[in-house]
């Protein structure tokens, strides 16, 4: 017989006696519960108030043992890799999305823009700059000079990177 049916059997003899065993813990009669509700179909709450379920809560509240209230357990992942994609597949069901991968693939306007704007700072930094061999020439010329610049010509051409080669004029003191 299983723990599950002893502990029905043990409410119904504790209803009819009110003698309870001292072998009967509460962790047990809890699961007991849990259980027979399941197997019922049943939520907790609804099968606590069958004349089992009744039965059983009683056992619950006289058995012995400090009061078992089980808390939802954390996950276990064997990776970070897996509680990234659980943490994700969740981020994307309590959004409604329907799916987040690829929203950051394709080149954003403001990043392109500022990768413009940049590019622009840097030729009038150099028509402006009290010395050098860019000194005074038109903007136009100094854009398509750096457009073919083999140090500056990645941030001319595109806007990734920029962030990179303006890092790298930095450091060489331009």
């Amino acid at each position: 017989m299983s723990k599950r049916k002893e502990l029905i059997e043990i409410g119904k003899r504790f209803d009819a006696t009110g003698e309870l065993p001292v072998s009967v813990i509460k962790a047990d009669a809890y699961t007991a519960m849990e259980r027979s509700a399941e197997k019922a179909g049943l939520s907790f709450s609804k099968y606590v108030d069958t004349a089992e379920g009744a039965s059983l809560y009683r056992v619950y509240k006289h058995a012995s043992g400090p009061e078992y209230n089980p808390s939802p357990q954390p996950k276990k992942f064997a990776s970070s890799w897996e509680a990234l994609r659980w943490a994700e597949r969740e981020h994307i069901r309590k959004s409604g999305m329907t799916d987040a991968r690829g929203s950051r693939d394709t080149v954003d306007p403001a990043v392109i823009a500022e990768s413009d704007r940049a590019l622009l700072n840097v030729a009038e930094g150099l028509r402006d700059a009290s010395s050098g061999p860019l000194k005074g020439l038109p903007l136009r010329a100094i854009i398509s000079h750096l457009k073919t610049s083999p140090a500056y010509g990645s941030l001319a051409r595109s806007g990734k990177g920029y962030r990179a080669i303006i890092e790298s004029m930095l450091a060489n003191h331009l």
